[in-house]
Formats: structure tokens, sequence, C-alpha cells
């Protein structure tokens, strides 16, 4: 989900099934500051889904994803803009037979990361994706996590800054200085991060879970300027947090699941 600066009105992107050939299709919906309203979007030719969106005004805003070529393909990268009328299909690179991107964010309307992760077969490993638009196309950027060294991805991003944007899915985070993506210390031993958010301030927050089956706990991490945090949620049935937001660093809220129940934690000071 992603508020639309300086308005009542919030983008959610996710996937409808319903289709003839079985797979999804890309839904998007917006938040009108009254109800939800159904946004029509690009067809595609085997369907694809959306995981994430970030929105710089009401008429700029970038989806990502996946899309299918074909019945039974392997997915493709997928990024879609909201020009404030309609949302258009951009092309993405997509550099090996199955990528896709998990998540979205940015600064400007012409500094937004995509990041993901790509692999040549199923039995290849997987290598993490970092995309940039500088305004008039996207471009994939090197980093750390992009040497197959087995199960990596990205699910989660959040930009601070230009200078200052993060990454982060599973047991891996990094982080962009402005000139290249560097690996930092995840923080929490055998954690697993789903979601990330930050504050104007700098900090940032990760979000995911910890543990094994019989004994995960939800796990929310906190990047202060030089190290992380962490803090493992209450004894609950296989927790697990997907995603955050933060107004600012006294009002943080993190949401996800457990045992098949909505679960929400807030930090508020």
């Amino acid at each position: 989900m992603a508020a639309i600066p300086r308005t009542d009105r919030v983008w959610a992107v996710g996937d409808a099934y319903g289709r003839p050939d079985g797979d999804a299709d890309p839904l998007v919906e917006l938040w009108t500051g009254s109800r939800w309203k159904l946004i029509s979007t690009p067809s595609l030719a085997h369907g694809g889904q959306l995981t994430g969106v970030v929105a710089f005004s009401s008429h700029d805003a970038w989806a990502v994803g996946a899309s299918f070529a074909q019945i039974g393909s392997t997915p493709k990268t997928l990024t879609e803009h909201w020009n404030g009328s309609a949302w258009t299909v951009v092309a993405s690179p997509a550099p090996l037979t199955d990528s896709g991107f998990g998540a979205v964010t940015g600064v400007s309307g012409h500094d937004v990361w995509a990041v993901g992760e790509a692999q040549k077969d199923e039995n290849s490993p997987t290598k993490t994706l970092t995309a940039h638009w500088n305004g008039s196309g996207w471009h994939l950027i090197s980093n750390p996590g992009s040497q197959p060294a087995g199960f990596r991805l990205l699910r989660a991003a959040a930009a601070v800054s230009s200078n200052d944007v993060w990454a982060a899915g599973g047991d891996l985070v990094l982080r962009w200085d402005g000139s290249a993506w560097r690996l930092v210390d995840p923080g929490v031993s055998g954690g697993f991060l789903l979601g990330m958010t930050a504050a104007p301030s700098g900090d940032v927050w990760a979000v995911g879970f910890t543990g094994g089956v019989h004994t995960q706990t939800a796990l929310i991490e906190h990047w202060h300027g030089a190290r992380w945090s962490a803090t493992t949620g209450p004894a609950l049935p296989i927790p697990q947090l997907l995603a955050a937001s933060a107004d600012s660093i006294h009002d943080v809220w993190a949401v996800g699941n457990a045992g098949g129940q909505p679960l929400v934690e807030r930090r508020s000071c």
C-alpha cells in the first residue's frame, strides 16, 4: 500500500484470480477518502501480479510485480506507471528466465527503485535484482546479492533520500549510498525480513519473523544510524510481519498475520 502525499487517498495492489487459464490478473484499488474503488490496469496476455506500489503525487505512482508471457511460462518483471488518468505498462529489465520485483520505493518520480530476484531455472540459485528508474528508463544496477549464492531474494525496500536507500529479503539487507549497493549486517541471525519503512530522520524499520516453526516470533528491527536493534513480538501461533509504515520515529505500524488471523503492532512514544 502507498498513501498519496498531501491527500487522503491510498493505493493498494495485488492480484485476483478468475482468468480462464487459471492465472491471476494484477489488481489495483484506490481509497478515495470514503471508499475503495477498483481501478483498471492494462490487459496482460496471460496475467500477472503486483507486489508493491509507491506514490509521489496524485498523478505519479509506480507499481511493480511480475507478468506471464504465455500459459505455464515463468514470470518476468512488471512495472506499471500511473499518470493521473491511467495505468500503463513500462518496459523493465528481466535478466534471467524467471524474474520478478517484490517491492518499489523512491524519493521522486525520476528517482525510483524496484527490487526483487531472478533465476535461470528451478535448479539454479536465485540472484537479487535492483533496478533504477531515472525518469526515462529502467536500468539494472549491480548489487552484492546478485551473485548466485543459494536462495537470495529482496521483498522490501525503503528510501530515506537519493543517497540512502534500503532493500531487504530473508536474511539479506542492502544499502545504497548514492554510488553503490553494500551489504549491511542484518542484525539478527536466523531472521527473515519481509517489509521495511523509513522515517525522514533516517531511522529504518525492517519486519518479518525469526525462529523455527514451533518457536517462531514476530521480528521488528530498528536502524538508528549505526546498528540494528531488535524486538520480538509476544508468543503467538506462527506469527510473521509483512509490511510496515512510519509517519515519524514516534509512530510506527507493522502488520501481518498469526495463525491465520490479522496481526497489527504499533510503536508509539
